[in-house]
């Protein structure tokens, strides 16, 4: 179990009969009374989240968004304590920057170190050769006119995931694209939450936001 905080002061409150604790620049190192010696991490920063996520493929507009501070949105505040989901929507509503915010929020307390995220408009063979070496995954955009190699790709990925344990959020515009996956993958896709979200186009209404901005500087 990994132990997190912030401060040597929320060191103590974990372990109050300490008899020290050392500070390094990502965690603490707390002496106990039996003379055995554990590691207390601090939360993961926020460069090198950014860092896992990029290097991962996950959309760098979407990591800026969420590192720079995302708003609070109806996707958002419908997944903020979820650890696997299917989020359904239309497009515009915040559904895959609402799922990288919670991926990179699990990263901070080191609940997931590693995920991936796969793209199902862009195929990648070499998504596909490794995404072995992940602990959770981003299936973005499935739609219902996926190539046979993506299709086959990202049942691969599901049932990994499932038997791994792994987390998985899987977004996309309706429902029916399940109907091309075999029966035995649906079946395991029965731990995630399956979230529809209704909303505003965020991505028109924050155009429309800019030109309003342009028209007042005028």
């Amino acid at each position: 179990m990994v132990v997190i905080a912030r401060t040597i002061t929320e060191v103590k409150k974990i372990f109050p009969d300490a008899v020290s604790i050392w500070e390094e620049e990502n965690k603490f190192w707390v002496e106990l009374p039996n003379k055995a010696v554990t590691i207390v991490l601090k939360p993961r920063k926020k460069e090198a989240i950014r860092d896992i996520l990029i290097e991962n493929l996950f959309p760098r507009k979407a990591v800026e968004v969420v590192l720079n501070g995302v708003k609070n949105t109806e996707a958002i505040n419908k997944i903020k304590d979820k650890t696997s989901v299917i989020l359904e929507g239309p497009a515009g509503v915040g559904k895959t920057v609402a799922c990288v915010w919670r991926i990179a929020k699990m990263m901070q307390i080191y609940k997931i170190n590693n995920p991936l995220y796969v793209s199902a408009v862009l195929y990648n063979k070499e998504v596909f050769e490794r995404f072995r070496e992940h602990d959770a995954f981003l299936l973005d955009d499935i739609n219902t006119e996926l190539h046979e190699t993506t299709l086959s790709m990202i049942q691969a990925i599901i049932y990994y995931a499932e038997s791994q344990y792994c987390p998985i959020f899987i977004t996309t515009n309706n429902r029916k694209v399940f109907h091309q996956f075999a029966e035995p993958i649906l079946s395991r896709l029965s731990h995630c939450d399956f979230i529809r979200v209704d909303g505003e186009d965020l991505r028109v209404k924050s155009l429309l936001e800019k030109k309003q901005q342009a028209e007042i500087k005028k």
